[in-house]
């Protein structure tokens, strides 16, 4: 996809929309995918040990897989993300979670944890796709994951690995380590 990188260290988040299957389809299942996120920038890991960490890209693109005529319909996110967490939820919509704004994956390369969760409706048209929830507090970037509930909620323990590192937060003479070791958990209902 153009506009920048999606894998690691950029990081963007990727999922394969719900396959739709009735009886008049057998043969030719349409399969759709999603990727939100990343960095456009090809020298973002070797930067941030300079102190420099770019914003990750706010865009995301989704193809449908088996055209034969490949097209990636692109639009943008309600914010930059990356590390970031995709979920199907069972309403067939997607749950965003997780990640960081600035910098890529790497140890301590990452900076201005996403707070905010966003669901994305693949069924209405582009630019109305997104809608916020409620922000946590805490932080979720490294080692972070999430899963769907049997009760529609989601599941986001996470840790921030930063302590004992040397990492200087706003370049040379930059305080250290952000974020102290953190175990923590938020169950977040979607429909709230």
């Amino acid at each position: 996809m153009q506009g920048g990188h999606r894998n690691y260290p950029a990081s963007g988040q990727s999922v394969l929309l719900p396959l739709k299957l009735h009886s008049g389809n057998q043969g030719n299942v349409a399969a759709e995918v999603l990727i939100c996120g990343g960095s456009a920038h090809t020298d973002f890991y070797t930067k941030g040990n300079e102190g420099v960490h770019y914003v990750a890209l706010q865009d995301y693109g989704r193809m449908r897989i088996t055209d034969l005529n490949l097209v990636w319909k692109r639009d943008l996110m309600p914010s930059p993300r990356l590390m970031g967490d995709m979920l199907l939820l069972p309403s067939s919509d997607v749950l965003l979670i997780n990640g960081a704004k600035r910098g890529s994956s790497g140890w301590g390369f990452a900076r201005n944890p996403n707070f905010t969760p966003a669901i994305y409706n693949p069924r209405v048209k582009r630019g109305e796709r997104f809608r916020k929830l409620a922000p946590t507090t805490i932080p979720r970037m490294y080692h972070s994951t999430a899963t769907v509930l049997q009760d529609d909620k989601s599941s986001s323990p996470a840790t921030t690995p930063t302590t004992g590192t040397s990492m200087k937060p706003n370049g040379p003479g930059g305080s250290e380590a952000q974020w102290a070791w953190s175990l923590n958990h938020r169950c977040l209902d979607p429909a709230q």
